[in-house]
């Protein structure tokens, strides 16, 4: 992970292992991580969580494949 270079990656500055967890050092992100992000969305009318806009979830799929 530390040779992955791309503007949609989050850089990594350290990778080790501490009783049986994986710990990855990495800089803070303001909004917090996709999931995070997928989770607190919701629709006011429905009460659903997540994204129904279509256009977004293109874009979003779009830079994650970019990234991979």
């Amino acid at each position: 992970m530390l040779s992955c270079k791309h503007p949609n990656l989050v850089k990594e500055y350290a990778t080790f292992m501490c009783c049986n967890y994986m710990w990855i050092v990495m800089n803070i992100l303001d909004g917090g991580s996709l999931a995070d992000i997928m989770t607190i969305v919701c629709d006011p009318v429905t009460k659903q969580k997540g994204i129904d806009d279509e256009v977004l979830i293109a874009t979003l799929i779009k830079e994650t494949m970019k990234a991979l």
